[in-house]
């Protein structure tokens, strides 16, 4: 449904991706034109998106109770490889998110509205981090690929003989169009032995993120083509994002290439609006098994979205949405897909980055440790669980009770010197 979405804006019909130009752009009335383009049109198949996300949090249930579980919470781990780690240790990092995250991330948006010079800051005005606007990326596809080759084989030695492959072997489809599905995901072919990337670019700043992103598991997945147990190629969920989030940081000394002059400003952005949306990964896992969605699987759907709202107020109080009643209500959790494919996936992101950022802190002190560390952990693929690895890459766990108090003033600091330059 989503997939074959279009939506016509300023005379144009555009897939959901293509769209997201017009969310961050430097014209307010515009980019708040552009939200409600796209929350009309969850709202008008809310009927069709409430039958389905009620019949899966039934039938998941059904599922869990034949095979002895007492609801799908246990057995959702289960299906996603948690092995040594339980609801309770997740939920001591929801608290940390709770008393270190939340008002540090009130504290950027803070910053944020100053910077871009409004009076409240409103939902659509989250994204935009400058009164000049985003970053300007700069080439076409064409170019930007032909700058991502450069970057990847100057990385390291590993990368420079992934990149090359991947390319030569065509094992990447990264242009938006009309018709396509919709994300970005990178995935490993069995029988040939290969990584393989697909994407929605459509020329923003965020492409780079992704491409990034992406590489980072396609990378992982090249390291491990050879192994002998199928099985191991691919870490959990929660590791694999490791390896992900790190490879946006890596390459940050070839961020020029791509935006010279905004180079400080993708940056900055990229920065933050990884942190930002740390409440929101926690407040999308508090949904779905804190005393809700699945502990709770009779409830109506406008109990499910008031019950949202309420969760949403806690994590992101600043949340404005400008008297838009479908996402007052409790609507924006429709656009998460992985409340509907994934159970409880979405959290790992969130997890992953806080280990990610450490490997960068690393990586910023002392380069060769730091892409010794961020190697050894992509070579061990899924034959290690996620604390494990923690441990191989000797970082501090989410799930020690403060340990993201350290990752956070780190941040801050560097948010800090951000800030006294111009911008």
């Amino acid at each position: 449904m989503l997939g074959n979405a279009v939506i016509e804006f300023n005379g144009e019909k555009m897939s959901f991706f293509q769209f997201n130009r017009y969310t961050i752009s430097k014209d307010r009335s515009e980019r708040k034109q552009a939200y409600e383009a796209i929350s009309s049109y969850y709202s008008n198949h809310e009927d069709k998106l409430d039958d389905i996300f009620d019949q899966l949090i039934k039938i998941r249930t059904n599922i869990a109770r034949k095979l002895g579980y007492e609801s799908f919470i246990q057995l959702g781990y289960d299906r996603l490889g948690r092995s040594n780690y339980t609801p309770e240790h997740v939920k001591i990092y929801r608290n940390q998110v709770r008393q270190y995250g939340v008002p540090f991330i009130t504290k950027l948006l803070k910053k944020h509205q100053e910077r871009i010079g409004v009076e409240k800051l409103k939902y659509y005005d989250e994204r935009v981090h400058f009164k000049t606007g985003a970053p300007k990326l700069l080439g076409d596809a064409d170019v930007v690929m032909e700058k991502a080759l450069k970057m990847f084989s100057e990385l390291s030695p590993e990368t420079k003989e992934f990149i090359e492959y991947m390319v030569s072997n065509g094992n990447l489809d990264l242009i938006s169009k009309t018709g396509k599905r919709g994300g970005a995901f990178a995935t490993f072919i069995g029988t040939k032995k290969a990584p393989f990337i697909f994407a929605n670019l459509v020329g923003i700043p965020n492409d780079i993120r992704v491409l990034a992103h992406e590489a980072g598991h396609a990378f992982q997945f090249y390291m491990n083509r050879n192994t002998q147990i199928p099985e191991y190629i691919s870490p959990t969920y929660d590791a694999t994002e490791i390896h992900s989030f790190t490879m946006e940081r890596f390459v940050w000394p070839w961020m020029e290439l791509f935006f010279e002059k905004d180079t400080d400003k993708y940056k900055y952005s990229h920065l933050t609006e990884a942190f930002i949306l740390m409440p929101w990964a926690n407040a999308i896992d508090e949904f779905q098994h804190q005393h809700y969605l699945y502990d709770h699987p009779s409830q109506t759907m406008d109990e499910r979205k008031a019950k949202w709202r309420e969760i949403e107020r806690i994590y992101m109080p600043e949340k404005d949405y400008d008297g838009n009643e479908f996402l007052e209500r409790g609507g924006r959790f429709y656009q998460i897909s992985h409340l509907f494919e994934t159970p409880f996936y979405f959290i790992d992101y969130d997890l992953a980055h806080n280990c990610a950022v450490q490997l960068w802190f690393r990586y910023n002190e002392n380069r060769d440790e730091g892409w010794n560390d961020f190697l050894n952990i992509c070579r061990v693929g899924d034959s290690e669980s996620l604390v494990e690895i923690i441990n191989r890459a000797r970082l501090q766990s989410p799930f020690d009770d403060g340990s993201l108090r350290y990752i956070i003033e780190y941040v801050d600091r560097w948010v800090e010197q951000f800030n006294k330059q111009k911008y």
